[in-house]
């Protein structure tokens, strides 16, 4: 069993959507789609297996900044985790699976009716650029 120096923080996201009606497949009966993404065949952790997006977490996703960008005013260092010995702002945790998600999959979560055309391709734009923004 690992110790607690070889536990890394990383975060994920579950990314679900109902399935539009009369599309249902008879083989699942299920109304919902979940999102995986299959990690590359020479990655050293799980190659070729389909995961939830998702990796590790950086100190970059602890940066009050996120604050601003995700939600004004939100006092992104009110709750921390403590997680093998690290204490991190759970915000952080959250921003590091919405940028997983974004880096691995281009996808952008954010709450029904916020946030532009413009202002999101402006924003993918900087983060692919560099992800400590």
């Amino acid at each position: 069993m690992p110790g607690a120096r070889d536990i890394r923080l990383a975060a994920t996201v579950v990314v679900c959507a109902r399935t539009p009606p009369g599309s249902v497949s008879p083989h699942t009966k299920s109304d919902f789609r979940v999102l995986l993404v299959k990690r590359h065949k020479g990655a050293r952790f799980m190659p070729s297996v389909h995961v939830f997006p998702g990796g590790l977490w950086e100190v970059s996703d602890g940066d009050e900044d996120w604050g601003q960008s995700v939600d004004e005013g939100i006092d992104v260092h009110r709750k921390f985790s403590s997680v093998a010995g690290q204490t991190v702002p759970e915000f952080s945790l959250k921003i590091a699976a919405l940028r997983e998600l974004l880096e691995e999959t281009n996808l952008r979560l954010v709450p029904r009716g916020a946030g532009d055309a413009t202002a999101d391709s402006e924003w993918r734009t900087r983060v692919q650029k560099d992800h400590h923004q």
